[in-house]
C-alpha cells in the first residue's frame, strides 16, 4: 500500500507561520537571509559529515602504525576500526528518534561536542585499551551527526532544490573516502599518528560554531512523547548482535557454534523489538513507515546497493598489489577513481532528479553499477592501469546517479515527526550494508581462492592466476546481486505513477 502525500506540490516554506511549529523564525541568525542560510547551513552540516567520513578512512591507514607504536597485536588493533563500525550501527536508530523529540539542532551539536571531545582524547591515549574506549566515543558524535544531519537539510531547503543539497552532502562522504588517505598519508609522515586525531578540532569547531550560529531551533513536533528505552535496547541488541556475527566471524568462521548464537540473539532481539514497537504508545520506529512499498523499497535497495559495492572493492587492493604490481601511491590513485566519480556525480543526480524525478536516476544508477561490475569482471592480469579505471569509472557514476535522488525519495516519505529516524535509518543502510559487503563478499573470495589455489592458501601466498578468478567472480556476484536489485526495483514501479515526495513540512 502506497500513501499520498497531504501536500505533493508544497515547500515548508508555504506553510502558515501561525503554526506551533513555526513559531519562531526559521532563520533567525541576524543580517542573513534565508537563501542565504540555507548554504551556510549545508556548508556546515557538510563540513561535520566530511570529518566524520575522513576520520573513519584515515584509520585504516594508521593500522600499521598503531601496531607498531602502541605495541599491541594485529586481533586488538582491528578493534580501532571495529569498535567505531560497531558503535554507530547500535546507535544510529535510537539517535534519529532523540533528535526527533528534543530537537535535531540540539542533537547534532551535541554530536559534534563528542565527537571532538573523543578525538582529543584518542590523540593522547597511552595504550590500545584506551583508544579504542576513546573511539567509542567519537564514534558516538559521529552517530549524531551522521543520524540527524540528513534531517536538518530536508527540513531547511525547499523541496525542489533538495536533491541538490542532499546531492553535495552525499558528495561529502565520498570525498572524505578520497581525502582521508592523502591527509593520513601527510600527516603519518610528516608528524605523528596522534594528529589524525587533533586535525579533527579545528575543523570541528570551525562547523559547530556555524551550525550554533545558522542552523535555526527546529522545533520538535514530538513534544510530550517519551522515548521508547526497550525499543532502543531491544534494536541496538539486535545490531550488536549481528554486527559482532558479521566481524568476529570472519576470524572464527561463520559455522562456529559462537556465530550461530550470535545469529540466533540477533533474531530474538529483532523479534522483541518488532512486538514492542507494535504496542508501545510512542515507539522507536513507526512501523506504519513500512508499509510503504516506496519507502521499503528504496531503503532495501540502498542497503543492497552498499553492500554490493564494498563487498567488491575490499578485494581491490589485492588485485593491485599481487597482479598489477602498482606502487603505493600509485594504488592509492586508483583506488581514488571510484569516489571520485561519486563526488562528481552526485550533485549533477540531484539537480537531474529535482527535475525529471528520482525514478529515471535511480534505475540510470543501478543500470551503470551493474555494467561496470561486469566491466571489472574481465580485468585479469594484462590489464592495464587506463583498463582499470574504465572499469570501475561508471561504478562511480553510477552510485552517484543512485544514492542522491534515491535518498531524496526515502526523506520525502517521511512525515516531520520522522524526520530524525528516517535520516538514522539511512544512515544505518549505509553502514550495515558496507559491513555486510564486505564480510559476505570477502568471505566469498577467500573461499573462491582456497577453492581455485587449495585449502588453507593465503592471498599473499596464492599464484596470481587463482587471485584474479576469485576476483572475477566476486565482481560477478555483485552485478547479479545488483541486477535482481535493478528488477526487483523496476517490478515495484509497474502500474504507478512517480509518488511525488511528502514535504518536510507535513
Amino acid at each position: 500500500m502506497t500513501s499520498s502525500p497531504k501536500h505533493p506540490n508544497k515547500s515548508p516554506s508555504d506553510f502558515p507561520a501561525s503554526q506551533p511549529a513555526r513559531s519562531q523564525p526559521r532563520f533567525s541568525a541576524p543580517g542573513s537571509t534565508p537563501s542565504t542560510n540555507k548554504w551556510w547551513i549545508l556548508i556546515a552540516i557538510s563540513t561535520a559529515i566530511f570529518m566524520s567520513a575522513t576520520n573513519s578512512t584515515t584509520m585504516n591507514l594508521a593500522l600499521p602504525t598503531l601496531l607498531r607504536e602502541l605495541d599491541t597485536t594485529f586481533a586488538a588493533i582491528q578493534w580501532v576500526v571495529l569498535s567505531y563500525l560497531i558503535s554507530m550501527a547500535v546507535l544510529l536508530p535510537s539517535i534519529g528518534r532523540w533528535g526527533d523529540l528534543i530537537g535535531r539542532k540540539r542533537v547534532f551539536m551535541q554530536g559534534q561536542l563528542l565527537f571532538i571531545i573523543g578525538a582529543g582524547f584518542c590523540a593522547g591515549a597511552s595504550n590500545i585499551y584506551w583508544l579504542v574506549g576513546f573511539r567509542i566515543v567519537q564514534a558516538a558524535g559521529s552517530a549524531m551527526m551522521m543520524g540527524i544531519g540528513i534531517a536538518i537539510i530536508t527540513e531547511t531547503w525547499p523541496s525542489k532544490q533538495r536533491g541538490m543539497a542532499l546531492g553535495i552532502a552525499s558528495g561529502c562522504i565520498a570525498s572524505g573516502a578520497v581525502a582521508g588517505p592523502l591527509i593520513g598519508g601527510f600527516l603519518l609522515e610528516a608528524l605523528s599518528w596522534r594528529w589524525l586525531f587533533l586535525f579533527n578540532i579545528p575543523i570541528g569547531l570551525f562547523s559547530l560554531l556555524v551550525v550554533w550560529r545558522v542552523v535555526p531551533n527546529l522545533l520538535p513536533t514530538n513534544q510530550g512523547e517519551r522515548f521508547d528505552v526497550a525499543g532502543a535496547l531491544t534494536i541496538g541488541g539486535a545490531l550488536l548482535c549481528f554486527s559482532l556475527a558479521l566481524t568476529v566471524g570472519q576470524d572464527i568462521g561463520y559455522s562456529s557454534p559462537w556465530i550461530t548464537g550470535l545469529v540466533l540473539a540477533t533474531v530474538l532481539c529483532m523479534a522483541a523489538f518488532i512486538t514492542l514497537e507494535r504496542r508501545v504508545s510512542y515507539p522507536m520506529v513507526d512501523l506504519a513507515l513500512f508499509q510503504d512499498t516506496g519507502f521499503t523499497v528504496n531503503l532495501l535497495s540502498a542497503l543492497i546497493i552498499f553492500a554490493a559495492v564494498s563487498g567488491a572493492m575490499v578485494v581491490i587492493p589485492f588485485y593491485l598489489e599481487f597482479v598489477m604490481g602498482v606502487s603505493q601511491r600509485m594504488m592509492g590513485i586508483l583506488m581514488a577513481v571510484l569516489p571520485l566519480a561519486y563526488v562528481a556525480a552526485t550533485p549533477i543526480a540531484g539537480i537531474v532528479s529535482d527535475r525529471i524525478g528520482t525514478r529515471p536516476m535511480i534505475g540510470l544508477g543501478l543500470g551503470l553499477a551493474c555494467f561496470s561490475l561486469v566491466l571489472a569482471a574481465q580485468l585479469d592480469m594484462e590489464s592495464s592501469a587506463w583498463q582499470f579505471i574504465l572499469s570501475l569509472l561508471p561504478l562511480g557514476i553510477g552510485m552517484g546517479a543512485f544514492n542522491t535522488p534515491n535518498t531524496s525519495a526515502i526523506m520525502g516519505y517521511a512525515p516531520k515527526s520522522q524526520l530524525g529516524v528516517v535520516s538514522s535509518l539511512m544512515s544505518e543502510t549505509r553502514t550495515l550494508g558496507q559491513a555486510t559487503g564486505v564480510a559476505v563478499l570477502g568471505s566469498f573470495f577467500v573461499f573462491r581462492l582456497q577453492q581455485y589455489a587449495g585449502a588453507g592458501i593465503t592471498v599473499d601466498r596464492a599464484a596470481t592466476p587463482h587471485i584474479v578468478q576469485a576476483m572475477q567472480d566476486d565482481f560477478l556476484i555483485a552485478a547479479l546481486v545488483m541486477l535482481i536489485c535493478l528488477i526487483g526495483v523496476s517490478w515495484t514501479w509497474r502500474g504507478s505513477s512517480e509518488v511525488v515526495a511528502m514535504e518536510a513540512g507535513d
